[in-house]
Parts: structure tokens; C-alpha cells; sequence
């Protein structure tokens, strides 16, 4: 329900100033104020060069840790995706002159995917280069509901 981490002091007065009780119109807007202000800051720093390496990066030791794969190290990571290709910079200038769209995101590849998230066997890609990210995924969900209306108009 809470995007972000929030003190559970600002989380009550959120979940107050929805009820509506307690608050006034003023106080709910500053606290929307505050909540969008976040929103952008943390967007932002995705958006920025260096931010989105690092975004990637936690993405990656998240997933190599749940799947119990080896990962090579933050600052490993950072030096090869900085210095030592320049993938990434041409992925990146392209999504920026993009408008920052959302099938233009750099994403982290890896070539096989039993020896894990180690520097020799990734590579940056382009988001919208994989069907499970591109538009067929989103053609598909709009199919779906679709015809799930279309079903529910029939049993009614």
C-alpha cells in the first residue's frame, strides 16, 4: 500500500487523512505534497546514470540470493557497466532521447543463466528486446481482458 519507506508516524497520518476524520483539507495536502515530492525524488535518482546502475545492481544480488547463484560485487559491477563496456552508455543515452520510455530501459542479461550474475556472463540489453518485457506482453494482457469481459457480458 506504501511505496517507499515511510516513519510509522507519517504512515498514521496518511492512513487518517484518508479516513478523513482527523485532518484537515491543508494537512491532506501537505501530506500529498510530501508523498509526490518522494515519488519524484526516487525517480529521479532511477533516472539518474549512476542511480540506475546501482537500481540494477540491487535487483541483481536480490535475485542471486533468493536463487542461490553467484554475483559478482557492487563496486565490480559498477566498474564494468561504467568503464568497461560501453553498452550501457549507448543504452542509456538512447532511453533518456526517448522521453524515457519504458521499452528503451538498459536491463542486465545474463548469457547462461546456471553460472549466475557474474561480469563475464552479462550483457546490457534494451528492455523492449524480450517478449516477456516488450509490448506482445502488454497486446496479450489487453487480449485477455477483453475477451474476459466479452465472457462476462455472455453469462450475464
Amino acid at each position: 500500500m506504501f511505496i517507499g519507506k515511510h516513519s510509522r508516524a507519517t504512515i498514521e497520518k496518511i492512513r487518517m487523512s484518508r479516513v478523513g476524520r482527523s485532518h484537515t483539507k491543508e494537512t491532506k495536502i501537505k501530506i500529498s505534497e510530501k508523498m509526490s515530492a518522494r515519488k519524484e525524488k526516487d525517480q529521479n535518482s532511477y533516472r539518474a546514470f549512476l542511480g540506475h546502475v546501482l537500481y540494477i545492481y540491487k535487483a541483481i544480488a536480490k535475485y542471486a540470493d533468493k536463487w542461490k547463484i553467484p554475483f559478482s560485487s557492487q563496486a565490480e559491477f559498477k566498474n564494468w557497466s561504467l568503464y568497461q563496456t560501453n553498452e550501457y552508455d549507448t543504452l542509456y543515452e538512447k532511453w533518456k532521447a526517448s522521453g524515457w520510455n519504458k521499452f528503451e530501459i538498459p536491463v542486465v542479461i545474463r548469457r547462461i543463466k546456471t553460472k549466475g550474475f557474474v561480469i563475464s556472463n552479462l550483457d546490457w540489453k534494451r528492455k523492449g528486446n524480450f517478449s516477456w518485457w516488450s509490448g506482445e506482453i502488454e497486446y496479450l494482457h489487453k487480449q485477455s481482458k477483453e475477451m474476459e469481459k466479452r465472457q462476462i457480458k455472455k453469462d450475464a
